[in-house]
């Protein structure tokens, strides 16, 4: 899987709203994980995604930019 599949992934899952990225990755083994998140990374500082994470080390969700 590549970070474009991963994109698209993402994409089409923010498409129904909010999502943990808990949830995201929870069926992938950690190098996909890794390549997801550097693929959250991406959309978010592209602005195509927004992030929060109420506390260090909390949960991150990943929502639709606002």
């Amino acid at each position: 899987m590549t970070v474009e599949d991963l994109v698209t992934l993402i994409r089409s899952s923010l498409a129904r709203g909010p999502l943990s990225f808990e949830d995201l990755v929870r069926d992938m083994d950690r190098l996909r994980s890794a390549v997801a998140f550097a693929a959250t990374l991406s959309l978010a500082a592209e602005g195509r995604l927004s992030l929060s994470q109420p506390e260090p080390f909390g949960p991150l969700t990943l929502e639709p930019p606002r």
